[in-house]
């Protein structure tokens, strides 16, 4: 670190700014993140079509929002967040 970076960091620090250590992620594929909501009692259903095809609840979710909150429940466990980890193979057509 440069004595530039340093003083932006002393800064950021001084004005308020928090340090936060941030928990690895599990990186986890659509299918494992779909059991594992399904353990939480959670069961959207797809629907082939649409930005956010994942319907629960009336509500529609993208995949990133069935993350989201997969991790709202994996906070509450203490447990690490998921990443989405992407297969190649996976893609829908």
């Amino acid at each position: 670190m440069g004595p530039e970076d340093a003083l932006r960091v002393a800064n950021y620090l001084k004005y308020g700014g928090r340090i936060v250590k941030v928990k690895a992620t599990v990186p986890v594929t659509e299918q494992e993140l779909l059991e594992y909501l399904a353990t939480r009692g959670t069961h959207p259903k797809y629907q082939h079509g649409d930005a956010k095809p994942y319907v629960h609840n009336n509500q529609r979710f993208s995949l990133e929002g069935l993350v989201r909150l997969a991790n709202c429940y994996r906070e509450a466990q203490k447990l690490p967040p998921f990443a989405l980890r992407v297969d190649a193979l996976s893609w829908r057509r």
